[in-house]
Order: structure tokens, then sequence, then C-alpha cells
């Protein structure tokens, strides 16, 4: 394989989704209420959904399902750009625990929760920008 299909199939949903997706569908951690707050997606991911070890591009693409996600648990998903890829998703590890019904459905107490979460998460970064602003 050349550079550019390498480079292709680190960047395209679908081949990674096609590369990778088996790894989902096992369960490899006892399930968990709990979840965090991922900056880099902007999302909720359930402890038991972020396994050590998957592929780069994999935790990359991931990142556009949680999102999408997100934005159902918020009652926002008609505002999401990532609906595709998570119903790909859907199509090649259907058996990931982060496709469960009650992870996948409006929530007035996630929602409100992840909201807090980001505004305090948009408050630190402004910080941290004009922090290094102010040093420059």
């Amino acid at each position: 394989m050349n550079e550019e299909n390498d480079s292709e199939s680190d960047s395209n949903p679908e081949l990674i989704f096609q590369k990778h997706g088996h790894i989902l569908n096992r369960k490899r951690m006892p399930w968990t209420i709990a979840w965090q707050y991922d900056v880099m997606s902007d999302s909720i991911i359930w402890f038991d959904e972020w396994l050590l070890g998957l592929p780069v591009e994999l935790t990359w693409t991931l990142r556009m399902v949680y999102h999408h996600r997100s934005a159902i648990i918020c009652g926002e998903e008609e505002n999401s750009e990532w609906k595709d890829i998570y119903d790909m998703g859907k199509l090649y590890f259907p058996k990931w625990r982060g496709y469960r019904k009650r992870r996948n459905q409006y929530c007035p107490k996630k929602s409100d929760r992840l909201k807090r979460i980001r505004k305090v998460s948009d408050w630190k970064i402004d910080k941290i920008i004009n922090e290094v602003d102010k040093e420059n």
C-alpha cells in the first residue's frame, strides 16, 4: 500500500470502522455508570467505553460518534454534523456498549451537567489563550 492510500485509510471513517470495528463489539471492562467529559470531542464518554490500546485513528473517529451521541443526550440531535458517522458506527459495531439505548436518549440531567461542564471548559480554554496572548 502506498503512502496516499495509507493517508486515506487513516482519515476515512468507514475504512477505519471496517478495519477496527470488531474491537468495539467485544466486552472488555465491567459495565459502569460513571462518565467523564472529553474536551477533544466536547462530549460525554463512559469509562467503560474508553478502551486503552485502541488504534489512534479509531479513537479519533470515535470522537465524532461521542459528539453526536452527546447531541442526542442534550436534545440537540438536529444540529449535529456527525449523524452519518454515528449511524455508520452502528453498522460496523452494533454490540458496542456505547450504543446502549439508555446512553443514546435525551436526558435532562446529563444535558444540564454537560452544558455546565462545557461552559467551564470554554472559560478555562479562553483563560489559557488570553494568558498566552499576554506573554506574546
